[in-house]
This record gives structure tokens, sequence and C-alpha cells, in this order.
């Protein structure tokens, strides 16, 4: 803008001073202010150009977010970095450590300069997966971080449904869904890599699909469900815990992760059912907690609570979430353990 304004100054400067006596006279007089306001609208002119070649320049730079913004896109920026499971915390709007260590994480993974700075090319790493057909996904294919894709929202409901994952289905590949898959790799003795091949994919097969039937069945045949560990989170998990809290191994609520009191727990259910204990819920140790906590058990315990006045459902024997109710109000009134409830001692 200043150059703008210099070239305005000396170009009326020059008009004035080189005026041609031939045109000091009558018409041409009259017509040299004209000339003079001819010099101010071209100069101005080309300032206002200057000015917006310079805005659209910089627009990119005025697009930037860092750490210390704090904005609404900022806000944003945080929401999608959690969809994609790179952040944890509460969106605030504001762009501190963590945003930046999410973004430059994502960066990393995305094979772009890893700055932490959220520029055009790092927001258009955080839309969403395009709704776009994809191909048949075959056991040769290869999964593995970065991935963006059908097939990568496919794993994670897989991983979801075996417990290991309890983050959002995003179709992205990122760091939580790579811990759910190592986690999966080592309770099934494959190579720990975090990466899906075919091995690990078939093993996924073989623990979600129940086994096939035999002819005749002598028994309802059971899935072969994959192995829990302390890290484990799901409903699967949810289920154990009220299992061994109605059994009176394990004194906190039931929380969906796996963690040491519920290790500690099924370590001490084990050793009274002459188990190994070695705290992983195996398929025996599914088997024996079912036993222990059987329907028949079940139906007793819905017929007590009925006649209590706590239990309106029907004695189906199943351990749904009316019965689970049902035995907390009369924990509350009667002020005993579960496991007390569960084995009428009350």
């Amino acid at each position: 803008m200043m150059e703008s304004l210099s070239y305005l100054h000396h170009a009326v400067t020059y008009e004035t001073e080189h005026d041609s006596p031939e045109l000091e006279t009558g018409e041409n007089q009259r017509s040299l202010p004209w000339k003079k306001w001819g010099a101010v609208v071209l100069g101005v002119s080309v300032g206002l150009l200057g000015i917006s070649q310079r805005a659209l320049a910089g627009g990119t730079s005025l697009a930037l977010l860092q750490q210390g913004d704090r904005s609404t896109a900022v806000k944003n920026i945080q929401e999608k970095l959690n969809q994609l499971g790179y952040l944890d915390t509460q969106p605030t709007g504001y762009f501190g450590e963590l945003t930046q260590n999410a973004v430059t994480q994502l960066q990393k993974d995305r094979g772009v300069i890893a700055d932490g700075i959220v520029g055009p090319t790092t927001q258009a790493l955080l839309q969403p997966v395009a709704a776009s057909p994809a191909p048949q996904k075959t056991t040769s294919d290869i999964l593995k971080s970065g991935d963006r894709s059908e097939a990568v929202q496919s794993l994670q409901q897989q991983l979801t449904d075996l417990g290991v994952y309890s983050g959002p289905i995003t179709g992205y590949f990122g760091p939580k869904t790579q811990a759910a898959v190592r986690h999966f790799q080592h309770t099934q003795g494959l190579t720990v890599d975090g990466i899906v091949g075919e091995k690990t994919q078939t093993a996924m097969l073989a623990a979600i699909a129940p086994p096939p039937a035999s002819d005749p069945p002598a028994t309802p045949s059971r899935p072969s469900l994959p192995p829990l560990t302390q890290g484990s989170q799901g409903q699967r998990v949810s289920l154990l815990q009220q299992r061994l809290q109605v059994l009176g191994y394990l004194q906190t609520p039931p929380s969906g992760t796996f963690d040491e009191p519920t290790q500690q727990a099924l370590q001490a259910f084990q050793t009274d059912q002459k188990l190994t204990p070695d705290g992983i819920l195996g398929n025996q140790t599914r088997l024996a907690l079912e036993t222990a906590v059987s329907p028949a058990k079940v139906q007793d315990l819905q017929k007590r609570l009925q006649t209590g006045g706590f239990y309106t459902g029907p004695i189906d024997g199943v351990w749904g979430k009316q019965t689970q109710a049902a035995l907390k109000a009369a924990q509350q009134v009667y002020g005993v353990s579960a496991a007390d409830i569960f084995q009428g001692n009350y």
C-alpha cells in the first residue's frame, strides 16, 4: 500500500511540474484537473490491486491453526481428532500441548510434515472417510496404521465384537485400532506387529464365527471366544465382572475394563475351581463361571426378588438388565453384598 501511495504522489507531482505551456490556456487548461485525477484513479487502482494480491497470497497463513490459538475452529479440529482416536480429552477450543501432540502424530502416520500445525493439508487428513464402494476384501489384503477405508471400518467392528476395542468406528487405522490389534495378536500367540495380515484375519474370523455344528449335535455348539486379559474392554468384560461380583469375588462395580481388581478376583475364582490361576478368562474359566451363575440359580434369584417386590419380570433364568436392577435395589434395602443377595444370605 505504501508503494502504491508513493506512486500516486510521484504521478501527481510529475503532472504538475511538467505541464506543457500549450495546455495552460482555454479549453486545454480546464482539462488539466481531469488529467491529474486520472493519475489519482490509476494510483488508487494499483494500490488496491496490490492489497488484493497480498491478501490472496496470505490466505493460507490466515487459515493456520497452531499451539496457543483459541477458537471454534480449534474445537472442531479437536472433535475430529477425537473421532480418529488421536485425542482423548474433551474439546475445549484451546490449541494446547495435547492437541499439538495429537496433530503431530496424525501427520507422522499420514506421511506429511510433522510440525503440529493445522494447515490445508492437515485439514484434508481430518475429513471423514468418503462413502465410496470398496473393492472386495480378500485374505491377502493387509491393513496397517494410517490406512483409511471401509475395510478398516469392518476391522474395527470385529475388534469391538471381540472385546478388545472400545473406540469409535471411523474407518481410520489409528493408534487405538493398532493397540487393539496388537492385544488380539498377543492373546492368540501371533506375531505382535499391529498389522492385520492373513494370519491375523484368519484368527479373527475363527474367534468370531461359531464352530461348525456336528451331525447330529450331542449338545448345542458353543463359540470359542478369544481370551480376556488385563487391559481388555467391552461388554464381555462387564459380564465377567457382574458374575464375579454376585459370586462374592469382586467388590467393585462393573466398569467394562479388565483392571487389576478384576484379575485378582478371577484368580481367586480359578483357585477355588481348581483351575490354573492365571487371571485370564479362557474357555475353561468361562464355562466354570457360566455354571456357577447358571440359569437355574438365576431363576431362584428372580423368584426371591419377586417375592420381595423387587422384580416384576419373567422367571426365565436370564441374567439381564431387569434382574441386575432388581438385585441392586435389594442390596440398597438390605445393606448386603450382591453375593449375599444371589446366594440368599439375607
